[in-house]
């Protein structure tokens, strides 16, 4: 099982994109609280489930940051084993770990899993992590019951205290609370715990412990977006302070709206965090201008250094550290995200991929509007993802509007893919990048068309189903593809992969028989390929579709799609 935890302020649907990329074939819970999780039963859930977990209230139907009387919350990461000493603990009688301690337990008896992996958004790496090394013990032979971190931008190595300061001064009304909770605890210059930070607490001997609980991690960090950021809808858009008429983005944002927060009411409550930047508020200040996603510093996030050198591997991503528009430049909503956690979670890592050859082009049949196709080979093992970024260009060449993604797994061997250019045709100007398992990998930049604007064409889409019936050595499982042109199109072919192992070369064949299946979860996909659009052009269907298999003792087969 996999259990997602999400960021400072957020909940489970911050995971929505994720799920749709990674959850095909498995049982999706888009959302499960503490209260929730203590009701399952054995039986509920099946191990291959993905489920998405909230800690900021108790159950579903709770009030988010549990609001005392007051209207103050109460919670905080929690979890450390070593007594807070700034007067404050009394404040938070509730702990997020805790609550994802409930959660795990629930989901381990639901599916009869000892052990489950987790997956960590933003704020959620700490509480994950808090959880894992300090809760999470009692899984058989002495392990953690965590069997896997899979870690996206997290504060891993704490905030400093300007950005303590500064987030602190933005959280008014109902998440005034987070200041001397959550806030405090992800510092790592305040030394509220016996003379250590919360932060050092949890990261000290961090490998150790992980060897000694039998827990492996990977992770991204995310170096902020190619293009222009601006969100579409400008009915959403809430412009930032300005300097000289100029408006301000990303850390530089954040640092002049706190300041503007700051008031003889809010200066106290931050105070703690204020006095230890104050006196080296350069550095600090420079620190917080460092590499970003535009939330978590790269310095923060990154995985390769001491306490984590065990990280099985660490990657950057261009993106930014979240996504309510254009996923796939958001670090944990995009196709590299979903990707990267199913080769690391499911696969295991494959090292050794080499590009061959990459290109972008552009495609245009009368009356049709233009669509992009991009070209891979790759030899040796696959890669993980590609993304490709649009940019919309006037009569001067500058951009204009937001820049917007495509991503598409990138598999062994050659591969043709389609993207649809937004409407309106016009000159745009393309980024793409690919991605392995140490990040970028290929790049090719400032590729500019002029597009034709017309009725859109379709990549390929792939429909899965199956039959199974029990054999002397095991289940036997008969799979049928289709896909969106008619079955006598000549140039249709497909492609299939059972349990993460390699792709079947393409063959115009759309059945497969699995060999005999042991009890257990086992999975099947299957992609596309077809030249039914106005250029005639062999185009695959990136995404597929996927089956969960799961295989009883009697040999009997449930289908999930």
């Amino acid at each position: 099982p996999l259990v997602l935890i999400h960021g400072h302020g957020g909940d489970p649907a911050n995971w929505d994109p994720f799920m749709d990329r990674y959850g095909p074939g498995r049982a999706v819970v888009r959302e499960i609280y503490a209260a929730e999780a203590d009701a399952l039963k054995p039986g509920d859930l099946p191990r291959a489930c993905v489920v998405a977990a909230g800690y900021y209230k108790d159950t579903k139907t709770g009030m988010k940051y549990d609001l005392d009387a007051n209207g103050r919350g109460q919670g905080s990461i929690g979890g450390c084993p070593v007594e807070r000493t700034d007067g404050n603990a009394s404040k938070y009688p509730i702990s997020y770990a805790a609550r994802i301690a409930r959660v795990v337990d629930g989901v381990r008896r639901a599916s009869g899993s000892d052990r489950v992996d987790l997956a960590l958004h933003s704020m959620g790496n700490v509480v994950g992590r808090a959880y894992t090394r300090w809760l999470s013990q009692g899984a058989a032979d002495g392990k953690s019951k965590v069997r896997r971190l899979f870690q996206v931008v997290g504060p891993n190595r704490g905030i400093d205290a300007l950005e303590a300061t500064i987030d602190g001064l933005e959280r008014d009304g109902v998440e005034d609370f987070m200041k001397q909770g959550e806030i405090a605890e992800m510092c790592i210059e305040y030394k509220a715990w016996k003379g250590a930070s919360y932060m050092e607490r949890l990261n000290d001997h961090w490998d150790e412990f992980c060897t000694a609980a039998d827990v492996r991690y990977a992770g991204l960090s995310a170096t902020g977006a190619f293009g222009n950021q601006v969100d579409p809808d400008a009915a959403s858009q809430k412009p930032g302070p300005s300097i000289l008429g100029i408006h301000l983005g990303g850390p530089l944002e954040h640092i002049v709206n706190g300041i503007m927060h700051l008031n003889s009411k809010t200066a106290p409550e931050v105070a703690g965090f204020i006095n230890v930047f104050a006196p080296r508020a350069f550095d600090e200040i420079q620190e917080a201008l460092s590499a970003s996603d535009g939330t978590v510093r790269l310095s923060s996030s990154r995985l390769d250094t001491t306490p984590f050198l065990q990280a099985e591997a660490w990657m950057t991503f261009e993106g930014r550290h979240g996504s309510n528009w254009n996923p796939e430049q958001g670090a944990h909503s995009s196709t590299f995200c979903a990707e990267l956690a199913r080769e690391f979670l499911q696969d295991g890592l494959s090292p050794g991929a080499k590009i061959d050859f990459m290109d972008v082009k552009v495609v245009t049949a009368e009356g049709k509007a233009s669509w992009i196709a991009l070209e891979t080979s790759v030899s040796g093992a696959p890669l993980v993802s590609g993304q490709l970024v649009e940019e919309t260009l006037d009569a001067h060449g500058k951009p204009t509007g937001p820049a917007m993604s495509f991503g598409f797994p990138v598999p062994l061997g050659d591969q043709r893919v389609l993207f649809q250019p937004g409407k309106g045709g016009g000159i745009r100007r393309y980024r793409l990048m690919l991605y392995g398992l140490h990040g970028p990998a290929g790049l090719k930049d400032g590729v500019i068309f002029q597009l034709q604007d017309g009725a859109s064409e379709s990549q390929p889409r792939t429909a899965l189903d199956a039959t199974s019936q029990p054999g002397s050595r095991g289940a036997v499982v008969h799979a049928t593809a289709t896909a969106d042109v008619p079955a006598d199109e000549p140039t249709l072919g497909f492609s299939f992969r059972l349990d993460g192992g390699d792709w079947t070369p393409w063959d115009g064949k759309a059945t497969f028989d699995t060999p005999p299946l042991a009890p257990g979860e086992h999975r099947l996909e299957a992609r596309a390929a077809h030249a039914k659009n106005a250029n005639g052009v062999l185009v695959n269907d990136p995404k597929g579709a996927a089956l969960g298999l799961l295989v009883d003792e009697q040999g009997g087969v449930t289908v999930r799609h």
